[in-house]
């Protein structure tokens, strides 16, 4: 080949060298233009999607705020709800008490004049207290009751004789007997259930009606009598510890309670309904009330605790004791037992708001450490009973006891009845006097009555002792609601 053709083929070699780098550096600039596009599109429609993001934020906070909103509109008409049950329960007891009148009208007759009933409290001895409360609540229905006759036209009043029965079953008797020889016919109290087994023998024969406002004990609950109880009975309260333990985690309960009439019905009421609930129940020591000190009653108790632990675990054994007012020395005892602080302790209304049991610094703490839980009677809040709760702290200076709001129904379902029946007979009342009850809404809530003339249900406060600015107090802790059979802790 010659020089010429050689050198020919060499430029055109490398005129195709440059072509072909021209050609892949421009195919490369196109490519990362694209690429740069791209990333550029995506980067773009990454802020549109937080921006969508944020949007959906804003939204989802404007809906909880609604939910917010809507939650309290719900409790604010649940609210406005319980309180128009409360008008129509109140509405209810008015045309009652209107028709009542309307038959009384018919009648053309009956009832005139003042209208004679007494009460049996004690005004003085141990359950004074009791007493205070229970004769201004009774004052406070009666002029109530007087307000009411009056605004209807009836054409009578009524007027109650407080007598004072020291608490004391004899007293008791001999004042039922003289307010008998005065014809009164019907009676608010007497308040022990040692006052009422005493004179229910004479209230039976005489016909005298008798309605406490505070006795409990389950042997009393007899069907046909003229003994009425305002208050629920230790039937009912021994279900009530019952389901308040088992609802705790309860499973093994071993029992000590005084050797009385009220102890052994509780304690059988209790036992049996916490067996029915699946658990099981050791009766561990009856003791004497009377007695000086119980070491040795403490003792037998920590070594039955000690074998239910064993089988059950601490967690679900609790000790049940029904005692009153030597609670505070027996807890005393109890407290030199290490196993008897590793469990949860039970008590009744005998022992709930007991000021002896937190003015003993080393009962309130073992009381604290165990968290002895007390049920007592609960009356329901409303317009009487604010009435009833004003009126005693007025002129005692001092919260009224939950038995003076049923004192205060009690005058009620009597002058109401007596409104009924048109005439001073107790037994006619007697007979309709369950019915009225039933549709009263009176300072202690609705009374329903069962077969033996006791009130069949009701709320109870669970008490319990605990330790704030370095002293021991009672403090609410929950609410046994009767209706449905449950227990609300706070």
């Amino acid at each position: 080949m010659a020089l010429r053709d050689v050198k020919v083929v060499a430029i055109a070699i490398v005129l195709l060298i440059a072509g072909i780098g021209g050609g892949f550096a421009l195919g490369f600039s196109i490519y990362q233009r694209q690429r740069d596009e791209q990333i550029s599109f995506l980067q773009g429609q990454n802020a549109q999607l937080q921006g969508q993001v944020s949007d959906l934020e804003g939204e989802v906070s404007a809906l909880r705020g609604q939910l917010q909103e809507t939650e309290a509109s719900i409790a604010q008409l649940q609210n406005q709800l319980q309180e128009a049950d409360m008008l129509k329960a109140e509405l209810q007891s008015q045309i009652s008490a209107l028709q009542a009148y309307i038959n009384l009208l018919e009648k053309r007759g009956g009832l005139n004049g003042t209208i004679m009933i007494g009460s049996l409290l004690p005004l003085t001895g141990g359950l004074a207290t009791i007493g205070q409360n229970s004769r201004v609540a009774i004052n406070l229905a009666v002029e109530d009751v007087n307000e009411f006759l009056r605004e209807i036209g009836a054409a009578w009043t009524l007027k109650v004789i407080h007598v004072n029965t020291g608490g004391t079953p004899f007293l008791s008797l001999t004042e039922l007997s003289r307010l008998g020889a005065m014809g009164i016919k019907f009676v608010v109290g007497p308040v022990s259930d040692a006052e009422v087994r005493n004179i229910k023998g004479y209230a039976d024969a005489n016909r005298i009606l008798v309605v406490s406002q505070f006795s409990t004990e389950s042997d009393l609950a007899i069907p046909n009598d003229y003994i009425f109880r305002f208050c629920p009975s230790d039937l009912f309260t021994g279900h009530v510890i019952a389901r308040l333990m088992h609802d705790d985690g309860i499973r093994c309960v071993v029992a000590a309670w005084r050797g009385d009439a009220w102890g052994d019905g509780l304690v059988d009421v209790t036992r049996n309904k916490f067996k029915e609930l699946g658990g099981t129940f050791v009766e561990a020591i009856r003791y004497v009330p009377e007695a000086a000190e119980f070491s040795s009653e403490a003792k037998v108790l920590s070594n039955e605790v000690t074998s239910a632990v064993a089988t059950y675990g601490a967690d679900k054994v609790g000790v049940l004791f029904l005692g009153s007012g030597e609670a505070a020395t027996f807890f005393t005892a109890a407290r030199e037992h290490d196993v008897l602080w590793t469990v949860k302790w039970y008590g009744s209304s005998g022992t709930a708001l007991s000021e002896a049991m937190i003015d003993d610094n080393t009962v309130a703490e073992f009381s604290n450490f165990t968290r002895f839980i007390t049920p007592i009677f609960a009356p329901t809040e409303s317009e009487k009973y604010k009435r009833v709760f004003d009126g005693v702290e007025a002129l005692l200076g001092s919260e009224p006891d939950a038995y003076a709001f049923v004192a205060y129904d009690v005058v009620w379902a009597l002058a109401r009845s007596l409104l009924s029946v048109d005439k001073y007979d107790s037994e006619d009342v007697r007979a309709i006097l369950p019915e009225v009850t039933g549709s009263i809404s009176g300072a202690s809530g609705t009374i329903v009555l069962n077969e033996a003339g006791d009130r069949k249900s009701a709320n109870y406060d669970l008490w319990a002792i605990v330790k704030e600015a370095e002293a021991y107090n009672w403090k609410l802790v929950g609410t046994y609601i009767g209706t449905n059979d449950t227990v609300a802790w706070l």
